[in-house]
């Protein structure tokens, strides 16, 4: 891509849970702070996401007549809002389009194509099993994942060149210094933060974490665990922590939390999966991954690079007895012997990796790659294309409804 000076710049967005918006905002900082011009269109519906990104730029929020996509809606009015979006889009013609999600890829793409726009794909780490539909139709010019898991998937359908991972994403607030005194603290009590979205398809994992961790506590240790995260699950995770009975654990639930910093200042281990563990973990802070199905594992440098082609989320852990495994790392705390070394080397790897500071020159090394060249119009009319959109978003539904 040539680049130019002032880009007008259009980021088309989805409701993402966790930490996606945060990680995306990283990407538009710099390109702001760079003199480009940020224009957003985001699902509003999850609660807070619009003012996460009105305080970072005064130009959110596009034109008042593009809805959200991705809500209940009918066929026809589906059908209408892509119309819309179709209209703004040529009559705006930004210099460069970042679709966020491979779904607004998937319809903004071929837009892109046919108006002879840049289109730069972001994919935000998650899994992407079971949206071959979307992914084959895709017709963006180049792909950002966040981890080798998204290449390796995204290679499927599209040039392994056109493809680029990035991970740097999270901007360090502080590095806890005084490891060794803050862990022998836990002789009197092990403080455990977990951070989670508290909603659909991550409410499974709280909850076998604190199952299992009942299970492996005994009077040898008390237990502080805080769950700090909002969503949908929160009265129901409420109601479920108010029915436990272990005289070794305290539960308690913070809920949604601007600022975390105290909470993992306060923590002698964080547990949660990707940006929820790595942040804290590059403060230097003891970590462990959780998956779904209940599986735990520590973050160390042995067992680094396995879990960073998962992109930290709790896949592909190697874990026979969870509470075995949560024992141990009790046993470990309450008695003072963590290797501080390995924390501290863990928490190297993770700034290495993940840290914003190294963002800018892989950003820019990406949208280079984004073909400016222009395209050759597509025969097939756009009303047809629409209809195709329409009828992909139906049939992925009622594939997910099936699972």
């Amino acid at each position: 891509m040539e680049r130019k000076e002032n880009m007008n710049i259009l980021l088309r967005g989805m409701s993402l849970s966790g930490g996606a918006p945060k990680s995306v905002l990283e990407h538009l900082r710099i390109l702001k702070r760079d003199g480009h011009r940020i224009n957003v269109i985001m699902q509003e519906r999850e609660q807070g996401l619009k003012e996460l990104y009105e305080r970072e730029f005064d130009s959110f929020s596009a034109a008042p007549d593009i809805v959200t996509l991705f809500t209940k809606r009918a066929f026809g009015t589906l059908f209408t809002q892509l119309c819309r979006e179709y209209r703004e889009l040529k009559s705006a013609k930004p210099d460069l389009v970042l679709a966020l999600g491979y779904a607004p890829a998937f319809f903004y793409g071929s837009f892109c194509k046919e108006l002879q726009i840049p289109c730069v794909m972001i994919i935000p780490g998650g899994d992407l099993s079971g949206n071959e539909l979307y992914l084959k139709g895709g017709e963006w010019c180049h792909a950002i994942g966040f981890s080798e898991e998204n290449r390796e998937v995204l290679s499927r359908y599209t040039h392994a060149e056109s493809i680029t991972v990035i991970p740097n994403r999270i901007a360090l607030k502080t590095k806890f210094d005084g490891l060794s005194e803050h862990l022998a603290t836990a002789r009197n009590a092990v403080n455990i933060l977990l951070t989670s979205r508290v909603a659909s398809g991550k409410y499974d994992s709280i909850t076998r974490f604190v199952d299992n961790l009942c299970r492996a506590a005994d009077a040898r240790v008390k237990i502080n665990l805080a769950v700090a995260g909002g969503g949908d699950k929160l009265e129901q995770l409420k109601e479920y922590v108010s029915g436990l009975d272990n005289p070794f654990v305290n539960v308690e639930i913070k809920g949604h939390l601007d600022n975390l910093v105290p909470e993992f200042e306060w923590a002698h281990l964080v547990v949660g999966k990707g940006r929820s563990v790595l942040e804290p973990v590059m403060m230097n802070r003891p970590g462990c991954v959780i998956g779904d199905d209940g599986r735990i594992e520590p973050c160390t440098p042995e067992n680094f690079e396995r879990l960073y082609r998962h992109n930290f989320s709790g896949r592909g852990l190697v874990c026979d007895d969870p509470v075995a495994v949560i024992r141990g790392v009790l046993d470990s705390l309450a008695g003072n012997s963590v290797d501080t070394e390995t924390v501290l080397e863990t928490s190297r790897l993770a700034r290495e990796r993940y840290s914003a500071e190294f963002l800018r020159e892989k950003l820019y090394a990406a949208l280079d790659s984004a073909d400016f060249r222009p395209q050759k119009k597509m025969h097939v009319p756009v009303i047809l294309r629409l209809l195709k959109f329409t009828l992909v978003r139906f049939m992925q539904k009622m594939k997910n409804k099936k699972k």
